[in-house]
Formats: structure tokens, sequence, C-alpha cells
């Protein structure tokens, strides 16, 4: 394990950390002047947690994330760093179980990509500028969780996966003005869990 987390100081992290062929979990959230990660990151094929929460958009890049194979947890809250992750990396996170890009500033729609990820078990979407959800959640079939809370202009959730067994959609003031179309895809959901 190596926790980097709120190393002020820190600009830049060696190539040679790469060469840690048996690191489990780097954290290098809120070093805010840390400028890029390892361009060869991918070596780290043990490497299972990686928390780049609160990392300076201006300052650092995210070079790839192919090859980290083992990977299970994501997390790139407040970071603004999704803009910089190449999309075909993370659909490649085949044991990928949780996601976390809250407050990343994501105004479009959720990447379709994410809908690749056969093994995701918690979605992490809250505050971010999306208006739906698109029905290509129902791909997440392994899906428990989803926080969708405080996305202020969410107003449309179509459908959700048959396995999810806690949605948080707390502070989504819009969500309640379309509550048939909510209610209707909740229960369609829970349905196909009985």
């Amino acid at each position: 394990m190596l926790n980097l987390k709120g190393c002020q100081e820190l600009v830049t992290l060696p190539e040679s950390i790469c060469n840690l062929c048996f690191l489990q979990c780097l954290n290098v959230s809120y070093c805010s002047n840390l400028q890029k990660l390892p361009q060869n990151l991918g070596r780290l094929k043990r490497l299972k947690f990686l928390c780049a929460d609160g990392l300076n958009p201006m300052c650092c890049q995210l070079i790839s994330l192919s090859g980290l194979c083992s990977l299970k947890l994501l997390y790139l809250s407040e970071s603004n760093l999704m803009r910089e992750v190449i999309m075909s990396d993370i659909c490649c996170l085949d044991s990928l179980q949780v996601l976390d890009i809250s407050y990343c500033k994501i105004d479009g729609g959720i990447p379709s990509e994410i809908w690749r990820l056969s093994s995701l078990k918690q979605l992490v979407l809250k505050g971010n500028g999306f208006r739906s959800i698109p029905t290509g959640i129902n791909q997440l079939s392994m899906l428990t969780v989803l926080d969708l809370s405080h996305c202020p202009g969410l107003v449309q959730i179509v459908e959700l996966p048959s396995s999810l067994q806690v949605l948080d959609v707390n502070g989504c003031r819009w969500l309640g003005t379309s509550s048939r179309l909510l209610s209707s895809s909740l229960l369609k959901c829970f349905e196909a869990a009985i």
C-alpha cells in the first residue's frame, strides 16, 4: 500500500513506482500540486485500488488506465480527471467493482463505455449535471448501488437494473416532477427481483 493522500508538496511520482509489482493500493487523493501520474501505471498488474480524488485538473494528467487488469476500486471524485481518462481504458477494466466519478462536472450524458463494466457493483455519479440515465444502465447486471444524489438537472430515469438494491436520488429536485416515470422504473426493477 502506498498512501500519499494530502501530500501538498508532491509534484510528480517517479516512473520507478511502476516497478512495485506487488503494489495493490495507491492513494494520491488531494495531492493538489501533483502534475501527472506515471505513464506506465498499467504495469501495476496487481493494483486493486486507485484513489485519485480531488486532484487539480489544471495540473494533473491521468495518462492511461490500460493494463490495470486487477483494478477493483477506482475513485476519481472531484478531480475532473474523467475528461482525461481514455474511455476505451475504462471499459477494459473487467474487474472493476466500484467506480466513483462524483462531482466531476459531467454535463453531457453518462459515458456509454461505463455500461461495458460487467463486474460493476457500485456506481457513484453524484453531483454531476446530466439530465437522464440512459437505458444502457440495464447492462450492469451486477450493479447493487447507484448514487445519483445531488444531480440538480436529473429529470429522468427510464430503467434500472434488476440487481439494484440501493438508489440514492437525494437532492435531485427535478426528478420529483417525473415521479410517475421513476415509480414505473422502480416497480420494474423490484418486480424483476421477486
